[in-house]
């Protein structure tokens, strides 16, 4: 039977009260099944208590081994001096791939770290069905064949690359809803980043990007999750809002 079939996932789970609380009415009010969390983040301990009642959602762990924001820093769930390769000399995360990438990295300590963050996600409380990687970090020293082999052990789906991009509609209404209303038959996958404008989030700024220009973005995630034109075209073109399933 032909469908279209539409995975939606919302990134970034954690890493502030506004991401949190945003994500959470986009599952309870609107149209995103999955949710990628970041186990290193400085909202993340609380995130279970918000999101526990979810029960039509999926969880997944957002891999982290790298940190961009200027202001908000994080570093490894373990002992700083079992991973030091994968850390800056204050014990940080580097800002991107490259810089890690650069700092020769010793891939058993990557794994140790991978490995950590997923029994810490599971035990606050998470039931993981998938994981993905944060900032594309799969690349170095084939860390992603690692993941995969640790999906495969936990019976869970590692969905990078699995899926048909939804069209690009570059934070533009009109443009995501033709989009919308023009999907083929097929398998999409919906990368957001919802938010809401709260007091930390203009503390959320890269090197190439201010907090106002992310917030803008975040917020728009957030209201096309939760659009009700967008949901009245889902349901009229039968779209399946899917949640990442082993065997699917």
């Amino acid at each position: 039977m032909k469908e279209i079939k539409l995975y939606t996932r919302g990134d970034d789970a954690g890493i502030s009260s506004g991401t949190n609380l945003a994500i959470y009415a986009c599952c309870k009010f609107g149209i995103l099944k999955n949710v990628s969390l970041i186990p290193v983040s400085p909202y993340i301990k609380n995130t279970y208590e918000i999101f526990k009642d979810l029960e039509d959602t999926n969880f997944g762990l957002h891999i982290t081994l790298t940190c961009e924001w200027l202001n908000i820093k994080w570093g490894p769930l373990s002992e700083k001096i079992s991973v030091r390769s994968i850390i800056d000399e204050n014990g940080y995360f580097f800002p991107d791939g490259k810089k890690l990438f650069d700092n020769k990295p010793e891939r058993k300590e990557m794994e140790k770290e991978i490995e950590a963050q997923f029994e810490y996600i599971e035990s606050i409380g998470f039931k993981i069905s998938y994981a993905d990687i944060h900032m594309g970090i799969g690349w170095i020293y084939n860390i992603e064949d690692f993941i995969n082999e640790l999906c495969r052990k936990k019976g869970i789906i590692f969905v990078d690359g699995l899926y048909r991009k939804f069209p690009e509609f570059n934070y533009n209404y009109n443009k995501f809803l033709i989009n919308l209303e023009n999907l083929e038959y097929g398998e999409y996958i919906l990368i957001s980043h919802p938010a809401f404008k709260t007091e930390e989030m203009k503390f959320y700024s890269t090197s190439w990007e201010n907090a106002d220009s992310i917030i803008e973005k975040r917020s728009f995630d957030a209201g096309i999750l939760l659009d009700e034109k967008v949901k009245e075209i889902i349901k009229r073109k039968k779209i399946k809002l899917a949640k990442f399933k082993k065997g699917e």
